[in-house]
């Protein structure tokens, strides 16, 4: 569980320079932004019932109480730790696989190697800025 924690803080950055690079200018504050609310409504609301899910169906003896279901009394282990564990890696599995689409979309389409010809350069007026003059000598300035 923790080498599957470590991966996946790993890929975070390459994940926001792959959405950054693949949306177009005019559209890349709108992916960054979507992108955390997705995470949060799939993460945070839709995991407990998924998690709750695989763990309910993994007891084998069930509390009852005036005819009504109540807490799990023996739960199948080893059931427990595959769903548990499986769950959690088929997500991950599942972005990793839409992240490799998207990259292979945008090297298919060219996109990349658009967003990199299309760098600004700075022109000779935003250089004229930056560089100053002091006591005859050019410095950059900070």
């Amino acid at each position: 569980m923790g080498i599957r924690l470590l991966t996946n803080t790993l890929t975070i950055i390459p994940k926001t320079i792959v959405v950054i690079r693949s949306v177009s200018e005019k559209d890349k504050a709108m992916a960054l932004s979507v992108m955390p609310f997705l995470i949060a409504l799939l993460g945070w609301l839709l995991s407990p019932i998924v998690f709750g899910n695989a763990i309910d169906s993994t007891c084998q003896i069930w509390d009852i109480k005036c005819q009504k279901t109540g807490r799990c009394l023996l739960y199948d282990n080893n059931s427990f730790r595959v769903k548990l564990h499986g769950y959690g890696t088929l997500g991950i599995s599942l972005g990793l696989v839409f992240l490799v689409l998207t990259y292979l979309f945008a090297r298919y389409t060219k996109c990349l190697d658009k967003a990199a010809k299309n760098d600004v350069l700075p022109d000779k007026t935003a250089m004229a800025l930056i560089n100053v003059e002091y006591n005859g000598e050019k410095k950059l300035a900070c």
